[in-house]
């Protein structure tokens, strides 16, 4: 596909925001307009926003790396099925894993110390959380992924399950 640039200064502000989009933008996926993203990212408290690119093949959500002078950020232009009671659980169980040594991914409150922001004018629900560098594997991982995908996976189980009292001896 073909790959455009587009850029908007904010009036008042000496920072830019770049949008790459390495495709045609299509309707299930369409870019997140700078004044769209602007107004929506002003809510958090990060640092100026230098870039917004799509992030991922999301079959429920919108998603968006967000480049800062600080570092990466994931925006996400939730679907409406979503139910916002979920940000609580996703915060505590984040912000245990933490404690537990697990490197997460975090909810980032708004500069109101809500867990997600509701676009007063679109209605859409939106979230930021932290970035973490890595590899997102789609789809068919190979033997090596799928085996480091389950060491991690026992690793979260451990870290949020109480263990269990065995129910009898073998």
């Amino acid at each position: 596909g073909s790959t455009w640039r587009w850029k908007h200064i904010r009036a008042g502000h000496n920072s830019s925001i770049e949008i790459i989009v390495s495709a045609a933008p299509s309707t299930r996926y369409s870019v997140c307009m700078g004044n769209e993203c602007a107004h929506i990212l002003a809510v958090f408290p990060i640092a100026p926003v230098t870039s917004i690119e799509p992030y991922g093949n999301g079959r429920l959500h919108r998603t968006y790396r967000v480049g800062t002078t600080d570092g990466y950020y994931i925006l996400q232009r939730l679907s409406p099925t979503i139910d916002p009671l979920v940000f609580g659980n996703v915060h505590r169980v984040t912000a245990h894993m933490a404690r537990k040594g697990l490197r997460t991914s975090t909810i980032v409150k708004t500069r109101n110390g809500n867990l997600a922001h509701r676009d007063e004018v679109s209605g859409t629900l939106w979230r930021l959380m932290t970035f973490i560098t890595g590899t997102t594997i789609e789809n068919n991982p190979t033997t090596r992924q799928a085996a480091s995908a389950a060491r991690f996976l026992a690793r979260f189980h451990a870290a949020v399950i109480k263990p269990l009292p065995l129910i009898c001896d073998a």
